[in-house]
């Protein structure tokens, strides 16, 4: 029985993270990359740290209404090139919802 516990512990570490809860970006790496339009540097990333916690926190709802098949392409989809983003991954699930919808 020993035994069993850690090969079920490997198990559930390998779990996809669509089958999973929401996942955890670190989106605020993606909004000190991003570059100052119209506005001064602290303004920029204050603005976008606000968009990315609203779009965390108006994630779960969607997350559970998509299918495995969306979150997984969504998640892949947004955090490409190392800036992963809520807003994205949002927009993404969103968008594949109301495809799904017509």
């Amino acid at each position: 029985m020993k035994s069993f516990i850690p090969v079920l512990l490997i198990a559930a570490s390998v779990v996809p993270a669509s089958a999973q809860g929401v996942p955890k970006l670190d989106y605020r790496s993606t909004c000190k990359a991003t570059p100052a339009v119209g506005m001064d540097r602290a303004a920029t990333v204050a603005a976008c740290l606000a968009d990315e916690e609203n779009a965390r926190k108006a994630l779960p709802p969607v997350w559970a209404k998509s299918s495995k098949s969306s979150r997984a392409a969504c998640v892949a989809e947004t955090s490409q090139g190392g800036l992963p983003s809520y807003v994205e991954l949002l927009t993404c699930l969103q968008s594949n919802l109301v495809e799904k919808a017509r």
